[in-house]
């Protein structure tokens, strides 16, 4: 019993020799730090895409429905003038009043109101207020 109490009680001695890290070592240990890194630019990135994305969408869809609204609002004005001018007193009523309500609209820009004033002021028949209107000033149309 006496070896095994001799062996047991040597101390071992074991010396650490460490050389200062290299260069590649320490770009090895920062690499998972530049991938995170990456990922959060790219995430980043990404949101202002769909954002940007989404905001020219959002302004194409409105440039669109803005145009359409037009189209059928110069329609719509279009068989208004036709009805306003139409030798037909009840179809005259409806298209004078139409033009009436086209011209209040937010689709009718300044120069539309100058051309619907112009057909206005030139018609007997859509300006029924002004009795002498679209008559010639010396008489002859009497």
């Amino acid at each position: 019993m006496s070896i095994h109490a001799a062996q047991v009680s040597d101390p071992v001695l074991v010396e650490v020799v460490s050389d200062a890290p290299q260069w590649w070592e320490i770009v090895g240990a920062l690499a998972p730090l530049a991938v995170l890194l990456a990922a959060v630019l790219a995430t980043v990135t990404a949101f202002a895409t769909l954002r940007q994305r989404a905001s020219a969408d959002r302004a194409a869809l409105e440039q669109k429905r803005r145009a359409d609204d037009r189209a059928e609002w110069w329609r719509r004005t279009q068989w208004a003038i036709d009805a306003a001018t139409s030798l037909d007193p009840i179809r005259q009523e409806a298209g004078v009043e139409a033009l009436l309500q086209l011209s209040y609209s937010d689709l009718a820009t300044e120069e539309d109101r100058l051309i619907l004033d112009a057909i206005w002021v030139s018609n007997p028949v859509a300006n029924p207020e002004d009795p002498d209107a679209g008559r010639p000033a010396d008489g002859a149309g009497q």
